[in-house]
């Protein structure tokens, strides 16, 4: 952090037949230690599985919205340890460090 290391995750995968999710993005602390970065997650069938463990107002927001092809597909910033997708706070993080 000291040095303004981040880490680069390339793949984060999972499969199970025509059903996936996939992450890559990069993370690192800012100057308080609070996480800070962006991910981008990409996913087929992860929503019909979830059911309805996550309220549809919330499935959006953390998901995206479906493609053609069924995919889902969304960008996850995180600023001051504060989680956005697109404007919309989602959550905190504290401090790890």
């Amino acid at each position: 952090q000291a040095a303004g290391g981040k880490i680069k995750l390339v793949g984060l995968k999972g499969d199970d037949g025509d059903q996936f999710f996939n992450v890559t993005g990069t993370l690192g602390l800012d100057g308080q230690g609070k996480p800070e970065g962006q991910l981008n997650i990409g996913s087929k069938g992860l929503v019909e599985r979830f059911g309805t463990t996550i309220p549809d107002q919330v499935r959006g927001l953390v998901l995206g919205t479906p493609g053609a092809d069924g995919s889902y597909s969304q960008i996850i910033n995180l600023r001051a340890g504060v989680i956005f997708s697109g404007l919309i706070p989602l959550g905190i993080l504290p401090p790890l460090m």
